[in-house]
């Protein structure tokens, strides 16, 4: 499964655990309209605003929507550490 598909399940998962609908969630993450129907899925990445935005409206933060993980080499990795590497990048 892709970084991209697995952080749009979670995000998923947390916002149908509040009872929020993707338009709901949206407006309150001030997200333009249908950005999680392509987000959820793994259609596109999430940048760093928007997935802050989507933390703070679930009431979490950035840490709780990218989680880490343990590589082979027992080293702790971000699940998002490219996106944050590419929205650097671009800055």
């Amino acid at each position: 499964m892709s970084e991209k598909r697995a952080l749009g399940l979670l995000i998923q998962f947390l916002r149908l655990a509040k009872n929020l609908t993707r338009t709901q969630l949206e407006e309150l993450a001030d997200l333009p309209v249908r950005s999680l129907s392509i987000i959820e899925p793994g259609i596109r990445d999430v940048d760093a605003l928007e997935l802050q935005r989507v933390a703070s409206a679930l009431d979490l933060t950035l840490d709780d929507l990218v989680p880490k993980q343990v590589g082979k080499n027992g080293q702790q990795n971000r699940i998002g550490d490219g996106l944050t590497r590419s929205t650097r990048k671009s800055q």
